[in-house]
């Protein structure tokens, strides 16, 4: 029952007419309710239904016959949601709301609404040069938004909920072969015999060059050997990297968070345990217990962070891959490091585009499954799979993980 919801009038002993509205619950988890009484059942439901108002009026919710928009409900719900998202799934959810739903159906009410409207919403997002994995995003958003309506008392018709959505476009990421990662890393490697850029390159490909050749080695190691994801590595801190032992401890990332999300007071939010470096970037944890992870590194990976160590500038939250200045690497400038590294060694993919620094994330996995590698071992690695693993298994395999590794070094000539 929702907040407004109405029980009665029934007759109760004695002869006289009771109602109940449902106001809430109280701190044992048990139903708040208020009730009226008459002698009548006509006046116990006059009664009823003032109550009913007065209820709905003081939650903000409609009673079941309410007119509310599409629009007017967003805006009541998004608020909702800045208090339970991360800042980037808040930041995709209001962005969709915002401008595609409401400017689609924004006006229809919801108690109107019907597959045609969600259709309605698919083709404008696909009129717009847009793929239908957003349209199926957005969509999803539709859904969720229009179950709270339903959960908080407005009439949402089944229809549009079981609209079927958009299928997901193609993924046309791929792993990168591991003769072009070998390159990439041995270019990464010599980055003092580069050759001169000529005359005629542009200002925009000099910076990323420029880019490139600030990037240590093992940045790119990380991502083509450890399986580590864009985020992970540009988040990753020394307090997190045991050369001793040889292992990485991977639970947090670098992420740049949106200005909207900045503004809802997301990434403030307590249950978040986000840290805050400068501007727009923050250390957050990883999206799910499977990607809270230690992984083995292998000697060459060892020595190189240790040499790092010595040579990498001062940052002051303890940053292992930091600018020169010290801050965070934004994720555009560290892709388009990537691109330019890419350039020097001549690699790209079949149709000329280069690699996205995924698709590094991507060779690790297909290296370790061309070793034959045990699934529970990639899982451990990765951090990707569906099935939760532990910390506490993670380090019972560590041993196993260490020698898959070792063994993807070898295909990537990559010696200690």
């Amino acid at each position: 029952m929702a907040y407004g919801d109405g029980t009665g009038p029934y007759q109760v002993k004695g002869g006289r007419w009771v109602g109940a509205v449902d106001v809430g619950w109280t701190e044992r988890g048990t139903r708040r309710r208020r009730t009226v009484s008459a002698k009548t059942r006509a006046e116990c439901a006059r009664k009823l239904r003032d109550l009913k108002r007065q209820v709905n009026a003081a939650v903000g919710q409609a009673p079941a016959a309410s007119h509310a928009t599409v629009k007017r409900w967003a805006d009541e719900w998004l608020p909702i949601q800045a208090g339970r998202l991360r800042p980037k799934a808040y930041a995709t959810t209001e962005g969709m709301i915002r401008k595609w739903i409401i400017p689609t159906i924004g006006n229809r009410r919801l108690s109107d609404l019907t597959a045609h409207d969600a259709r309605r919403l698919d083709q404008a997002i696909l009129d717009a040069g847009r793929s239908s994995t957003t349209a199926r995003t957005c969509r999803a958003t539709l859904s969720r938004m229009l179950r709270d309506a339903r959960r908080e008392g407005h009439p949402v018709p089944q229809a549009i909920l079981d609209a079927e959505p958009p299928k997901r476009a193609a993924n046309s990421r791929r792993a990168i072969p591991a003769d072009d990662a070998i390159r990439l890393l041995r270019a990464a490697a010599s980055r003092d015999q580069w050759p001169p850029l000529p005359a005629s390159v542009t200002g925009r490909a000099r910076q990323a060059h420029r880019l490139a050749s600030e990037v240590d080695p093992s940045r790119w190691v990380a991502a083509l050997l450890q399986g580590m994801r864009q985020g992970e590595c540009l988040g990753l801190t020394w307090d997190r990297v045991d050369l001793d032992a040889g292992t990485i401890t991977v639970d947090r990332q670098l992420q740049s968070v949106p200005l909207r999300a900045r503004e809802a007071g997301v990434a403030d939010a307590g249950w978040y345990a986000a840290e805050h470096l400068a501007g727009a970037y923050y250390l957050v944890p990883v999206k799910s217990a499977a990607g809270r992870r230690v992984i083995p590194l292998v000697p060459w990976m060892t020595a190189a962070l240790t040499t790092w160590r010595e040579q990498c500038p001062p940052s002051p939250w303890g940053l292992v891959w930091p600018r020169l200045a010290g801050g965070p690497w934004s994720s555009g400038d560290d892709r388009r490091a990537w691109h330019a590294l890419q350039e020097v060694a001549g690699v790209s993919r079949p149709d000329g585009r280069p690699y996205t620094v995924h698709e590094a994330r991507h060779s690790a996995a297909t290296l370790l499954m061309a070793l034959q590698v045990p699934a529970p071992v990639q899982v451990a690695i990765m951090g990707h799979s569906s099935i939760a693993v532990t910390q506490g298994y993670q380090h019972a395999d560590l041993e196993g993980a260490r020698r898959a590794l070792e063994g993807v070094a070898g295909l990537l000539q990559i010696e200690a």
